[in-house]
């Protein structure tokens, strides 16, 4: 059923998406500068102080693009290339470093492209998400410029904490942002999508479900968008596809 407050709900969500979670922020009118001191903070004391970093330049740069690329999947090897035709001197090994020290110290999270092979799970491509919304707003753009990789952290912080390692993308024809294993099997296909107004990007989830439901042999799937709710949608394949807010999606969980 439909909430009383669905405006205040929804416009707490907005702010949270914006801000993120540290309690700080809430309410502060310095909120950027206090999420960029935090994150100054865990680069010089967390990281270049305990882990003796000599290449600072390189480090920067290699958490600079972990950033500005959260969501979309990329990998050590094309990191590594893009540093080296920028003329900096640095290893493999130690990009695979800095991306551990960004996991250990909590700033980052990494999600593996699923494959039914261990080794070749652990050696593919990776998306970075980063531990909380306000830090991510703050590094990275104006909200209004990119809401949906904001919605997209947010449902990845969520469904980590739900589902722990057991949370994967998709990606073979097409891409399926997130995708949940119960034991030996994938249970569930979820798509992002800030908003779905635009035919081209209502058809462009419903064929990354699509196609991820043939390839595990499930019969549906979700797009969680910011506000919008739709009916259920069936594909040509028999494929049932549920639009929900994520405000919905958090409530039936009991997150909020």
């Amino acid at each position: 059923h439909f909430p009383e407050n669905k405006a205040k709900i929804i416009n707490e969500l907005s702010n949270f998406l914006q801000q993120g979670g540290f309690p700080e922020i809430i309410n502060s009118k310095f909120s950027q500068k206090i999420l960029q001191d935090y994150y100054y903070v865990m680069l010089y004391k967390d990281i270049i102080e305990r882990y003796k970093i000599k290449n600072i330049p390189a480090l920067k740069y290699f958490l600079n693009r972990i950033v500005l690329n959260t969501g979309k999947p990329s990998s050590i090897n094309k990191i590594y290339n893009e540093l080296k035709s920028s003329g900096f001197k640095v290893s493999k090994d130690s990009l695979y470093l800095f991306a551990e020290y960004a996991e250990a110290i909590f700033l980052s999270f990494k999600l593996s492209k699923f494959d039914y092979s261990y080794i070749k799970q652990e050696k593919s491509e990776k998306k970075i998400y980063l531990i909380d919304n306000g830090l991510l707003n703050s590094l990275t753009f104006h909200f209004s410029e990119n809401k949906g990789i904001l919605l997209e952290n947010a449902v990845y912080l969520y469904l980590r904490q739900k589902h722990g390692n057991n949370v994967f993308f998709y990606k073979e024809k097409t891409e399926c942002d997130f995708i949940i294993k119960d034991k030996d099997k994938i249970t569930e296909l979820i798509q992002v999508s800030y908003q779905i107004e635009n035919n081209s990007t209502l058809k462009r989830e419903i064929k990354g479900i699509e196609n991820a439901a043939e390839y595990f042999n499930l019969k549906e799937g979700k797009v969680i968008t910011f506000d919008t709710e739709k009916e259920t949608i069936v594909t040509n394949y028999g494929v049932k596809i549920q639009i929900i807010p994520v405000y919905k999606y958090f409530l039936a969980s009991n997150l909020l």
